[in-house]
């Protein structure tokens, strides 16, 4: 709403006068009847009407202002009241808004929640079905090479031989799984007792084999292979025969040491347990082969 207009020159006073901190009404007859004070001080006489019909003037004029002054209160409270009112409105659909929303929210988490939980069932039963899969085909394919080997056919076993770490790997976990297999039938048809036969040539080949590629790469210094074989007879039999083949061809274990003649190994015990019978006495020293023995185990 525009801000209403200086009345002060409506009265001819100065400009801003109605807009002081306080209004004293001497100042403000003083000031519409300076005129007429004036020209009655230059004649010497003292004549009222015109001094009336100024305040009469100034009275219309003063009526005319708080009339319209009311008016303008009372509109600016009815826009004042319809702004308030529209606030208060306002207010009450953005806090109904905030409810719906708060709702809508609410529902979505739950929704979420039930679809999180839905997934993670379904991942599980998706994982499980997915090791059962495994299974029937790890299954399907040992029947398949007891199927061969009992017609005495070592022809995918052979492939993967040649399929490099992975499938060698691959063929001792089989050939595992068939001896285990083998121990327990009673090998009550002719093809049974073939396919116990093919199974325990190819398992005595199969583990020379890896034995020989094992001490061969020991010797030739290739960790690698040595690494490739001991990991494909550990699935085999548990790295048994790897572990004596390691130990066998080590050097330390083949060492001057180890074959110091029984006399001396003896004479040192006989020595370390001099005195052992009386308390009190220092214990005797630590025996020098069993420290040196010790010392070279550790590195």
């Amino acid at each position: 709403m525009a801000r209403p207009s200086d009345p002060s020159r409506e009265f001819g006073l100065p400009e801003g006068f109605f807009a002081q901190n306080t209004f004293l009404p001497d100042d403000f007859i003083e000031e519409i009847s300076r005129t007429d004070l004036e020209f009655a001080k230059k004649n010497a006489s003292f004549e009222p009407k015109p001094f009336i019909r100024t305040f009469e003037r100034a009275l219309d004029k003063l009526q005319a202002a708080q009339a319209a002054l009311g008016a303008e209160i009372a509109q600016r409270e009815r826009s004042a009241g319809a702004s308030a009112e529209d606030h208060r409105k306002k207010m009450a659909r953005l806090k109904q808004t905030f409810a719906t929303v708060g709702s809508s929210f609410e529902r979505l988490e739950a929704q979420i929640s039930e679809v999180s939980s839905n997934t993670i069932r379904i991942g599980e039963q998706l994982d499980t079905v997915a090791k059962e899969k495994d299974r029937a085909v790890a299954i399907k394919d040992l029947v398949e090479f007891y199927a061969e080997l009992s017609e005495g056919t070592t022809r995918r076993l052979d492939e993967l031989m040649d399929g490099g770490p992975e499938g060698m790997l691959k063929v001792a976990h089989t050939l595992r799984r068939l001896n285990t297999i083998v121990v327990d039938n009673e090998y009550s048809t002719p093809s049974d007792a073939k396919a116990k036969r093919e199974i325990e040539v190819y398992s005595e080949n199969f583990e020379k084999t890896m034995l020989e590629t094992f001490e061969k790469a020991y010797r030739d210094g290739d960790v690698q292979h040595m690494s490739v074989s001991a990991r494909t007879l550990d699935a085999f039999n548990g790295g048994v025969s790897v572990v004596k083949a390691y130990i066998n061809q080590h050097p330390f274990f083949l060492s001057s040491m180890v074959s110091q003649s029984q006399d001396s190994i003896a004479e040192a015990s006989c020595q370390s347990m001099e005195g052992a019978s009386d308390v009190n006495r220092l214990p005797p020293p630590a025996d020098r082969w069993l420290v040196q023995l010790y010392a070279d185990t550790r590195a």
